[in-house]
């Protein structure tokens, strides 16, 4: 007796283009050159309910879960002394709601509000890798085996996120009960559809 409603529902999606190229291009290609943008935009709306409660006269927008995920990826690669292939990217993704959430406590019990309107919510994280090829050679002087060939790949990578809890993105709040015993870190965007910009900050090497 449940009913699940998903629509409508609608993507977009560009493929790679290399905004800085040469349109007659002769010889080796620049960096900037190989620095490709792609975009994918997708649109949902879904509905959760049970048949006692639905009818299609009384269907309204603001029962849905809805928004909207922008997600755009830019990378190039290019080769460092000669030997080296460096690949840097970044990556933002932009969500867009027509409401958000506010809490408060009232007593010891945690109220949630509802707060329409249009808001935003971005984050992103930019990497680079660095990567080598190694080559070996062992040749055998006797015996069915020829020789034996060694590759050795080492690569070293970096990524960085940063904390879209604190400034100037403040997409969290700690909210306190009266007597300041209780708190409680939520997100504006925490019961969107494509989620919330998460907190903390990321600096890993691999």
């Amino acid at each position: 007796k449940e009913i699940d409603i998903s629509a409508p529902n609608l993507s977009f999606n560009m493929s790679s283009i290399y905004p800085f190229k040469r349109e007659n291009s002769t010889g080796t290609q620049a960096w900037y050159e190989k620095i490709n943008i792609s975009s994918s935009s997708q649109l949902e709306n879904n509905l959760t309910t049970y048949d006692s409660l639905f009818t299609l006269k009384k269907l309204n927008i603001k029962q849905f879960s809805n928004g909207i995920d922008n997600v755009i990826p830019i990378s190039t690669s290019f080769k460092f002394m000669k030997y080296f292939t460096v690949t840097p990217n970044v990556t933002w993704n932009e969500r867009w709601y027509i409401s958000s959430v506010k809490e408060h406590y009232q007593g010891d019990t945690v109220i949630i509000d509802t707060v329409p309107g249009f808001k935003r919510a971005g984050d992103g994280s930019a990497a680079a890798s660095m990567s080598t090829a190694m080559y070996g050679m062992y040749a055998f002087k006797s015996g069915n085996i020829v020789a034996i060939r060694h590759v050795m790949t080492p690569s070293i990578s970096f990524t960085y996120r940063p904390d879209f809890a604190a400034p100037p993105f403040n997409y969290y709040q700690t909210i306190h009960n009266y007597n300041d015993s209780l708190a409680q870190r939520y997100s504006y965007y925490q019961y969107g559809i494509f989620g919330t910009p998460s907190a903390g900050r990321t600096d890993a090497i691999g």
